[in-house]
C-alpha cells in the first residue's frame, strides 16, 4: 500500500470490516459474542477450528460476512445461550401491542428468563394499565379501587422494610438497637481479651486497672465469658477483677453475676468478697434471690446462701432458713462389684445374684451456716437440730406480731 507497512494497515482494515458488518447486520443475535480489546463486540459463529491460543478467529457474523480477527484483538468470547438467542429473534419480531408483549412475557416465563419477562410485563401494563394478569405477575393486587404493589400497601400501613421483612418502625428501631448492642458487645470481647493478654506483660498494672474499672453495662456478657468462665484457682485474681467491674456497673444483670459468684465460686475469698457487696446493696429482690437458693439440692449452696442472708439482716429469711436447718439429700450408689455373680440365700430360692446393685441412700445434713444465720437474725438459740423448737418459737413470734398490729389499729 504505497510504502505503508502491512502490519499497520491490517488493524485499520479489520476495524473497517467490523464496522461494515454491523452497519449491514440485521438485529438478530445468534452464535457467540466476541468482545474486542478496543471495547467493541462482534456477534457470530466461529467458522472452522482454532488450533492454538495464538491463532486468529475466523467468524461468520450475523450479517453473513466472514471476518478474521487477530487473537490479540479479542479480549473475551461469551457464549450465547440458545434461549437468549431465540429471545432476541422473538423480541425483534414482536409487535408493540398488549397481546404480543404478553405472549412474549409468557414465553419468557416458560424459558425461565425472569428479567426479560419483567421487561415485557412492564410494557403490557404501560399499554393497558388494567391488565389483571400482568399486574398480578408483577406482584400487584387490587385494593380500594386501584392496583398497588405489596411494597406500596405496606408503606401505606406505616410499615418499613428491615432485612427483607416488613415490620413496624418501633420494631425496626428495637432490632437496630439490638444489632448495635451486638456490635458493641463484640468490641468489648476484643478489648477485654487484649487486656487479659497484657496481664503477663510489662503493662500488667495498667491492664489490671482497666479490667477492674469497666463501667459500661454493654460489657457484661464479655466480662462473664472472658473473665468469669474459667473456674481454676489460678484465674481467681481475674475473677476478682471482674467482680470489681460488675460492682461498678451495678445493673440487675451485673448483680446476678455477683450473686452467682457468692454461691458457686470455688474460692472462699472470692465468695466472701461477692457476699460483702450485697451488704451495701441490699434489697427485697436480693433477699428473694438468696432465699430461692435455700431450695438447692447441694448443701454447700444452701449454706452459702444462708451465710449471705445472715449478713443481709432481713427477718423475712427466718422462716425459710428454719425449713433448711436440717436437710436430707438422696443419691444413688452402686454396691458390690459390677459384672460379678455370687451365691446368696434368700426367700427367692435361686441361690444366685449379680455382683452389684444400685440403691438410693439418704444423707442428712446439719447446716451450720443456716444455724449461724438463724442465731444472728433472731438472737435466740434452739440448737442446730431441733427444727420443731425453732418452728414453735417462730409461730409464737408471728402470733405476737399479729396481736400488736391489731392493738395499733
Amino acid at each position: 500500500m504505497n510504502g505503508i507497512p502491512d502490519r499497520l494497515t491490517r488493524p485499520i482494515a479489520l476495524h473497517v470490516l467490523v464496522v461494515l458488518a454491523y452497519v449491514f447486520a440485521p438485529p438478530v443475535a445468534r452464535g457467540d459474542e466476541f468482545r474486542l480489546a478496543n471495547g467493541g463486540a462482534v456477534r457470530g459463529e466461529l467458522a472452522g477450528n482454532r488450533h492454538g491460543q495464538g491463532d486468529d478467529y475466523t467468524i461468520r457474523s450475523d450479517a453473513g460476512v466472514t471476518i478474521t480477527l487477530e487473537a490479540a484483538a479479542v479480549a473475551d468470547v461469551v457464549p450465547q445461550l440458545p434461549a437468549n438467542e431465540e429471545y432476541e429473534k422473538r423480541k425483534a419480531s414482536a409487535a408493540d401491542t398488549v397481546e404480543a408483549q404478553w405472549a412474549l412475557a409468557e414465553w419468557c416465563r416458560e424459558q425461565s428468563l425472569s428479567q426479560h419477562r419483567r421487561v415485557h410485563l412492564e410494557r403490557v401494563i404501560q399499554l393497558d394499565p388494567d391488565h389483571a394478569a400482568a399486574r398480578r405477575a408483577l406482584g400487584y393486587f387490587f385494593r380500594d379501587g386501584k392496583w398497588v404493589t405489596q411494597k406500596q400497601a405496606n408503606t401505606q400501613r406505616g410499615l418499613v422494610q428491615y432485612n427483607g421483612r416488613w415490620i413496624t418502625p418501633q420494631k425496626a428501631r428495637i432490632l437496630e438497637e439490638e444489632e448495635q448492642q451486638r456490635k458493641q458487645e463484640g468490641a468489648w470481647h476484643s478489648r477485654i481479651r487484649q487486656y487479659i493478654g497484657a496481664l503477663n506483660r510489662p503493662q500488667a498494672d495498667q491492664a489490671a486497672e482497666f479490667l477492674r474499672t469497666i463501667d459500661d453495662p454493654v460489657a457484661i456478657s464479655a466480662i462473664k465469658k472472658q473473665m468469669l468462665s474459667d473456674p481454676r484457682p489460678s484465674r481467681a485474681p481475674l475473677r476478682l477483677l471482674a467482680l470489681e467491674s460488675l460492682a461498678r456497673i451495678g445493673t440487675p444483670a451485673a448483680q446476678q453475676l455477683i450473686a452467682d459468684a457468692a454461691l458457686y465460686d470455688s474460692e472462699e475469698e472470692l465468695r466472701l468478697s461477692a457476699a460483702e457487696y450485697f451488704e451495701a446493696h441490699n434489697s427485697p429482690d436480693v433477699v428473694g434471690y438468696f432465699v430461692s437458693k435455700l431450695r438447692a439440692e447441694d448443701p454447700q449452696v444452701i449454706n452459702r446462701a444462708a451465710s449471705v442472708l445472715g449478713a443481709l439482716g432481713d427477718g423475712a429469711a427466718v422462716d425459710p432458713l428454719i425449713d433448711v436447718l436440717v436437710t436430707t439429700q438422696r443419691r444413688k450408689v452402686t454396691l458390690g462389684n459390677p459384672g460379678s455373680i455370687g451365691a446368696s440365700f434368700g426367700s427367692g430360692g435361686s441361690g444366685l445374684s449379680t455382683g452389684s446393685q444400685t440403691v438410693v441412700v439418704a444423707e442428712t445434713s446439719f447446716n451450720d451456716d443456716v444455724y449461724a444465720a438463724l442465731r444472728k437474725l433472731t438472737g435466740v438459740d434452739f440448737g442446730n437440730r431441733d427444727v420443731a423448737a425453732w418452728k414453735a418459737w417462730y409461730a409464737t413470734q408471728r402470733r405476737a406480731s399479729v396481736i400488736d398490729t391489731r392493738r395499733g389499729e
